[in-house]
């Protein structure tokens, strides 16, 4: 079930154009194959450029992510998934606001 749920959040980042195995790499330690906590705000600074939020309003939004970036030390593979799922979805709700803003 893990699997199927991790492959999930793969499918839906790639909708939004972000091949999650290839960012994680370029952000990961090759010799313990995670991202250091300095790396994964790095990542998240990209990612939210690249799917047009603000990052630090974001942020404001999803106190646990900001807490999590700051409390955990390195993120495997599948916390890297599950961080650049939810700025994914928060992207796309913050895209479905302002369709119905107008």
């Amino acid at each position: 079930a893990k699997g199927l749920a991790l492959r999930k959040l793969e499918e839906r980042a790639s909708e939004s154009g972000i091949d999650i195995s290839k960012w994680f790499k370029s952000f990961a330690d090759p010799t313990t194959e995670m991202v250091h906590q300095c790396d994964i705000m790095l990542a998240a600074k990209s990612a939210s450029e690249f799917l047009g939020i603000n990052l630090d309003s974001l942020l404001e939004l999803a106190p646990e992510l900001r807490t999590r970036f700051e409390e955990q030390v390195a993120f495997e593979y599948e916390d890297f998934v599950r961080i650049v799922a939810e700025l994914v979805r928060h992207a796309q709700e913050i895209s479905h606001q302002k369709v119905e803003a107008k």
